[in-house]
């Protein structure tokens, strides 16, 4: 499953679930009660590994994929306030799966990912969803391989990218982590973490200080395997 949070609540949908089953359903969870409410599930095909984006009380959700559509380019947006979907212009690039994503200055910004084919087409190339005018933008590529799987998150109006499977759908020689300035369409390298890069890992951020973990070294490097340990990194220090 994904999820985001808005408003002091979580969202949390879609996913692979029991008996092989592909999800689309939509959860929100408020600490405040320590309750889940079932919301309306998504008129979309069922699917693992999307963006889903929460910006201005709104959820953006596409890309993914499942066993039967493989994977998908569409993209739809839920309204919190009134409980209700709508399909939107499909992305004009590529269908993926595993892409990146986070929000900055009222839009929405995902890209990456691994299209059709194994451990072929892992992609670097990365998007504009405006809000205001409903239309989609084409950015500059990461100035680096393709990737896929890693972790992701903003802070304020800046936005980040940290880890993941490179080009082969493999570990990259480091953790690498980038940080893209929407003013300028510009990327900008940081410290990469420890080690070679993880699939799927997990993040959160306080303040300015990230903490990354977690993940999958893959088979063929030192240490390989699922990973617990837990790292911060402090981007005030840089």
């Amino acid at each position: 499953s994904i999820g985001d949070t808005w408003d002091g609540k979580g969202y949390m949908g879609f996913g692979y679930g029991a008996n092989s089953n592909y999800l689309k359903d939509l959860w929100e969870f408020d600490p405040g009660t320590g309750n889940w409410t079932e919301l309306t599930s998504c008129p979309c095909a069922e699917r693992v590994h999307p963006t889903f984006v929460i910006e201005d009380g709104l959820l953006f959700v596409g890309f993914g994929n499942n066993d039967i559509d493989g994977n998908l380019n569409d993209w739809w947006e839920y309204n919190i306030a009134t409980d209700s979907w709508r399909q939107l212009p499909d992305l004009p690039g590529p269908e993926r799966h595993h892409p990146y994503m986070f929000s900055a200055d009222g839009d929405v910004y995902t890209g990456f990912g691994h299209g059709n084919g194994s451990g072929t087409n892992v992609y670097n190339d990365w998007y504009r969803w405006n809000i205001d005018s409903e239309s989609w933008t084409q950015l500059n590529n990461l100035p680096a391989e393709g990737r896929v799987a890693g972790t992701q998150f903003s802070i304020g109006d800046r936005g980040f990218v940290l880890s993941g499977d490179g080009e082969d759908h493999g570990s990259m020689p480091t953790g690498e982590f980038w940080e893209y300035d929407h003013l300028t369409d510009t990327w900008t390298s940081l410290p990469p973490h420890p080690g070679v890069s993880r699939w799927a890992p997990g993040s959160f951020t306080i303040g300015n200080v990230v903490y990354f973990m977690a993940g999958e070294v893959r088979s063929g490097n030192p240490n390989a395997g699922l990973k617990t340990d837990l790292w911060s990194f402090d981007l005030d220090a840089i």
